[in-house]
């Protein structure tokens, strides 16, 4: 049985260079393609994690996630911005 996602787990989520470098793969994959493809892609991925977890906890994870999505906006924008 799968242990419940908390906001406490969220918090503790180190960014280290294995996480880098998934992100900069999948980003490569993802790049050249239409923002529609994109999303069904990243909604593919997001559906198969999602399965993952017990129903009774999904909607909980998802809320979660999306907190931590919102989050990760400005660091992105701030990374675009240093970009050459």
């Amino acid at each position: 049985m799968m242990r419940k996602w908390r906001e406490e787990d969220r918090r503790k989520i180190e960014y280290d260079r294995q996480h880098d470098l998934a992100v900069e793969q999948i980003g490569a994959m993802l790049a050249g393609r239409p923002p529609q493809a994109q999303g069904a892609i990243l909604a593919d991925l997001l559906s198969m994690w999602l399965a993952g977890w017990q129903p009774t906890v999904r909607e909980e994870s998802l809320s979660l996630l999306l907190k931590l999505a919102h989050e990760r906006v400005p660091v992105q924008e701030e990374r675009v911005k240093q970009l050459p």
